[in-house]
């Protein structure tokens, strides 16, 4: 079988033969093709793309160059490489899963006059500090109004058997009252919602 790759460390290194000189392969993607040739009892021969390219459509020519384009037109069985799997790749060859997955990282230099306590309240920066004001207190007082509606409420008030007076086992405490009223600024529900609540 031929087997490609493409020559980028640690992934496949060149290193010379300690018997005759020849160059011969090592790193991560010879380890997996050895062990692939070992399970299934095969041989292989190991190439690198003519062109050099992992491979991408060319419009000019209506063809794909590189590795992917070695694999579409048959001249090869498999490629190994570190690949990036695209939208376009995927629709004329079969990836296996990945073995490595990379996230993109953006740095950018440090400002000169940065200030880890500014930074740290920079999510609250779209709105003015009187927005936010009013907010925690309407946050607060919703809280307090619920509790206050699971109080006095007969369908807050749940009788359990054995205790008939249904004290202490109404569902909207103060607790759960702020935390409906938290879960409803962040979109997300609750699981105890007040039966008062249409």
């Amino acid at each position: 079988m031929s087997f490609q790759t493409f020559q980028e460390d640690p992934f496949l290194m060149k290193k010379a033969s300690t018997t005759g000189g020849s160059q011969q392969y090592e790193g991560f993607v010879v380890d997996i093709l050895d062990y692939i040739a070992n399970l299934l009892n095969i041989s292989y021969v190991l190439t690198i793309p003519a062109d050099s390219r992992y491979g991408f459509y060319d419009y000019s020519s209506g063809n794909w160059t590189g590795m992917i384009g070695e694999l579409t037109r048959g001249e090869v069985d498999i490629a190994a490489a570190p690949l990036t799997v695209t939208r376009d790749r995927a629709k004329v060859v079969d990836f296996s899963q990945p073995y490595l997955e990379a996230g993109l990282r953006i740095l950018i230099k440090r400002p000169q006059n940065w200030n880890i306590m500014e930074e740290m309240f920079v999510l609250l920066s779209p709105m003015r500090p009187e927005v936010w004001t009013v907010a925690i207190i309407l946050f607060v007082a919703v809280a307090i109004f619920l509790t206050i509606i699971g109080r006095f409420s007969p369908w807050e008030q749940p009788y359990v058997i054995g205790n008939l007076s249904g004290i202490g086992t109404y569902g909207m405490s103060l607790h759960n009252s702020l935390l409906f009223s938290f879960s409803s600024l962040m979109w997300q529900g609750s699981l105890n919602m007040s039966s008062n609540i249409i």
